[in-house]
């Protein structure tokens, strides 16, 4: 049941009615159910599996709070080591044996490692780190286990976040499902359009980009390098009205309950540098990352490190490295059991560690050329470069292996104003296609929240979104990028 299909939106009147009708303590079972059904459209199977964890993970949260001194460590370690064999044996197993097996074949040979064919639970990346978390956070003294398995549950499955996040933190999201929220008018009509504009996004910016991008990377040495550049260019933008458009339809719905979630975007494009790109796309992932792995390595590495330099470069520098490099693998690894999203990863811990090392030479190169006395320009020029630092790394991210991605950038780099375009869209919808990044770049420059002040200018405003939706969509019911992570 996925966000543009006529069944979502069925499922979504009927829970949104039935939950302010019934009593305030009939309202998180019935979110409860609605989540579990939610769960289950995809596979009956998943929701075993799901549950199971669900029971391990709230009991462990009960033994990590009565426990304490290295009695609570060793229950915090076993708790996510299960976490852990979960991720390795649902979605890591097949990447690590075909690895294992090709490295032992360099030696002698012998009989392939045995394959799993099983099916990966929808949501399980989001829902683990969000069950990690939960642990964590009750073994610092930061929250309380909480009393009710199915208020847990809720905060697992809750059907607006469960298959692509964001990934909430159980002091935001847990409490909320304990206060009762009467009907908001106002708060309904925010929801409502926030949503109008994720499916706008979705189904007219994002699927439309997809028909040249999907061609493109599907054949790409069928392509030369205009047109491999064109959908390059394109996919920055559709991963991103993919992904955001899942998120403005989750965190709408979510609204009008009276339930908030963490958004999960604030103009990614709009950085001035990778460093706050990451701040700016899939929040809650680079906090989590950041709180859970980055500044634990980062702490302890600054413990064990004694001097203050080696090899003539600051300690602390060596440690934003490592502790950098670790995050962002892991980052590339958690997206997807394939090499060419571990580079990917890698790449960004480059960017991030190059900055750091070249910061003093920059700075000198912009007071030599006199760039700062010209902030808007400079600001420009540095949102142009980031730009396309993350372009070129969404390559990795879309390509099918390194392989793929190398032969596309090898074509990118060969481009030739004689190149013909044969895109799967005709120069009316290429037209169309570069009219809607800009728009999308100019409403989130200018008017990044769509905040009508009237009632009747947020119905006429909310009914020319959906008809644009209706007339512009690409109803092809293409699943949502991030489903697969």
């Amino acid at each position: 049941m996925i966000f543009t299909s006529l069944q979502f939106l069925v499922f979504f009147l009927i829970i949104f009615s039935l939950y302010y009708i019934l009593p305030f303590r009939m309202r998180w079972p019935l979110l409860l159910i609605a989540s579990v059904y939610f769960y289950m459209a995809f596979s009956f199977d998943f929701i075993l599996d799901t549950g199971l964890l669900i029971v391990i993970d709230y009991f462990f949260g009960k033994w990590i709070a009565k426990a304490s001194g290295r009695k609570r460590q060793h229950l915090l370690i076993a708790g996510i080591l299960i976490n852990v064999l979960f991720l390795l044996i649902f979605i890591y197993y097949n990447f690590i044996s075909q690895n294992i097996g090709d490295l032992l074949s360099l030696f002698y040979s012998h009989a392939p490692l045995p394959y799993l064919g099983i099916l990966v639970p929808v949501g399980l990346s989001y829902f683990t780190f969000q069950s990690i978390s939960y642990k964590i956070e009750i073994s610092r003294n930061n929250i309380r286990p909480e009393p009710n398995i199915g208020i847990y549950a809720l905060y697992i499955l809750y059907f607006p976040k469960i298959v692509s996040g964001p990934i909430e933190r159980p002091k935001d999201l847990i409490p909320q499902f304990r206060i009762k929220h009467d009907f908001d008018f106002e708060l309904m009509k925010s929801g409502l359009m926030q949503m109008a504009f994720g499916f706008f996004k979705k189904l007219v910016i994002a699927d439309r980009l997809a028909l040249v991008v999907d061609s493109a990377y599907k054949n790409p040495q069928a392509k030369n390098g205009t047109e491999l550049l064109i959908a390059t260019i394109f996919y920055s933008f559709q991963i991103y009205c993919d992904f955001s458009g899942y998120i403005d339809i989750a965190l709408g719905a979510s609204k009008t309950l009276g339930i908030r979630l963490t958004d999960n975007f604030n103009k990614p494009y709009f950085s001035t540098s990778v460093a706050d790109f990451w701040k700016r796309w899939h929040i809650t992932l680079s906090f989590w990352l950041r709180d859970y792995i980055y500044l634990p390595l980062a702490y302890s590495l600054s413990r064990k490190l004694k001097n203050e330099r080696y090899f003539s470069v600051r300690t602390d520098k060596w440690i934003y490295y490592a502790a950098t490099s670790v995050t962002f693998l892991l980052c590339g690894l958690w997206h997807g059991p394939a090499w060419h999203y571990i580079f990917w990863g890698g790449l960004f811990a480059f960017y991030l560690s190059f900055s750091i090392a070249t910061s003093k030479p920059r700075k000198k190169f912009y007071k030599k050329t006199g760039i700062t006395k010209y902030p808007q320009i400079h600001t420009f020029t540095k949102t142009i470069i980031t730009f396309f630092l993350i372009t070129f790394a969404w390559i990795f991210f879309r390509s099918d292996s390194i392989t793929q991605a190398t032969l596309v950038i090898k074509q990118i780099a060969g481009i030739s104003i004689a190149d013909h375009l044969q895109l799967p869209i005709n120069t009316l919808e290429l037209l169309f296609s570069v009219f809607l990044i800009l728009f999308l770049i100019l409403k989130e420059k200018f008017f990044f929240v769509i905040t009508p002040k009237t009632t009747l200018s947020w119905a006429t405003t909310l009914s020319l979104i959906i008809l644009c939706c209706y007339f512009f969509g690409i109803f092809n019911y293409k699943q949502f990028i991030y489903f697969q992570f």
